[in-house]
């Protein structure tokens, strides 16, 4: 859960005037028919966001399905607008919304099914995971008042720890694992209540335990079984969890699975 600060450049506008006026006559008729409306749309995008409501413009039938259709058509400025958001979220690999897989997808932040006036609108495709993509996110937003996700490239998540794990021992070496929200005191309300609904949407705490379970619990039998004594099992145990505490960042399931399993390591390592 942070955002990927992708690098973006805003000439949504120009890209999309160029991909309407490059599409064949029927369907490039329907797009001009009301590509001023869109392109309108395409400008307030921003403020739109911060505002947290936004509304489609309306559209006939027939000009929903070419705007719908808009991003699939084959032309090179479509595609080009396509590639340039894969591009500039440069070597990032991890899904922006969740932060456990890698992105296959491109997502429309606010869906076009809804909203196909912003179909090649670069603001408003972010890489995805399947997951995120078609499992859990598929056409939700919001209710027009308020969004249900964080936004990767423009919402700015607070700089303070709010994803936090609790880890049980249980006999057998069986991890019992939970994920929860803390709202910090310098993270507002409104904010909070925005990271809690991109966690619940998404089932953050399911997929985070799933991760940690799969992931993290069998590298560290393995580490403690490559080492005869207490000593040393628990002098490799606790370099790994301090490293994985400074290599991920605050409020990713590994920084918080870590960080919760530092008090019991002496444990883990009888």
């Amino acid at each position: 859960m942070k955002t990927s600060t992708s690098p973006l450049k805003f000439n949504d506008k120009a890209d999309f005037k160029k991909a309407v006026h490059k599409q064949r006559k029927s369907r490039k008729a329907a797009l001009v028919a009301k590509e001023v409306q869109a392109s309108a749309k395409i400008d307030a995008y921003r403020t739109d966001l911060s505002g947290g409501v936004i509304s489609a413009i309306a559209l006939s039938p027939i000009e929903r399905k070419a705007y719908y259709d808009l991003y699939t058509s084959k032309a090179a400025e479509v595609l080009g607008i396509k590639k340039s958001v894969i591009d500039l979220y440069g070597g990032m690999k991890l899904c922006p919304y969740c932060q456990i897989d890698t992105h296959k997808d491109l997502d429309h932040f606010y869906p076009r099914s809804v909203f196909p006036e912003l179909s090649i609108s670069s603001q408003n495709l972010v890489p995805a995971c399947s997951a995120c993509n078609t499992t859990y996110k598929k056409t939700k937003w919001g209710n027009g008042n308020s969004r249900s996700f964080i936004h990767p490239y423009f919402d700015a998540v607070p700089d303070v720890q709010f994803l936090f794990c609790t880890v049980s021992l249980l006999p057998g070496k069986l991890y019992k694992i939970s994920y929860w929200l803390k709202r910090d005191p310098l993270v507002s309300t409104s904010v909070f209540g925005l990271i809690s609904r991109h966690f619940i949407e998404l089932n953050l705490e399911v997929r985070y335990i799933a991760k940690a379970s799969s992931e993290e619990v069998p590298k560290i039998a393995r580490i403690i079984e490559g080492y005869a004594s207490y000593d040393d099992r628990l002098r490799e145990l606790s370099n790994f969890v301090n490293q994985q505490c400074v290599a991920n960042l605050k409020n990713t399931w590994a920084h918080a699975f870590h960080q919760a399993l530092s008090p019991h390591m002496g444990l883990i390592c009888r």
